[in-house]
């Protein structure tokens, strides 16, 4: 059962996280391309933003999600360990593993993919750290709905 448990709140956390890093990265680009050219900001009216994010979390989301599923089952793993060994430091491993699992995501597969940014709003030192925040938000779910198993070992 506790297997289950642990899969279930990295679901929760990975979930999250892929919607707040599909938001930031969509927003990122748009304020990018409003940047580029003034007419393209006149056409940028918020229903365009609601309407891009929605393609965006229905489109990059659920590739997101599993991506993120799985560098949080390798880093919510391995921040159990380690908060099982330092108790008192359990939150701020798990929002270092979060976050730390968000940078290694995204770099590995800039890796993969011959250096081509597969997000767009990973594309610079600030997506990353946006995404990063992301992973740290996850993390701090997986944290709560986990905290009592670590805690009583």
């Amino acid at each position: 059962m506790g297997k289950l448990r642990f899969f279930l709140a990295c679901l929760l956390g990975a979930f999250v996280t892929a919607i707040l890093g599909t938001l930031m990265s969509t927003h990122r680009v748009i304020e990018g391309s409003v940047a580029l050219s003034d007419t393209y900001a006149a056409k940028m009216t918020f229903g365009t933003r609601l309407s891009m994010m929605g393609q965006d979390i229905l489109g990059l989301g659920p590739i997101l999600l599993i991506l993120v599923l799985i560098a949080f089952l390798v880093a919510m793993g391995l921040a159990i360990i380690l908060s099982r060994r330092f108790t008192r430091l359990a939150l701020p491993i798990f929002l270092t593993a979060g976050f730390v699992a968000m940078l290694v995501l995204f770099r590995l597969l800039k890796f993969a993919t011959f250096n081509v940014d597969i997000v767009a709003g990973t594309r610079d030192i600030t997506g990353y750290i946006l995404m990063g925040l992301a992973g740290m938000v996850g993390a701090f779910i997986v944290y709560r709905r986990y905290r009592k198993s670590i805690l009583a070992v």
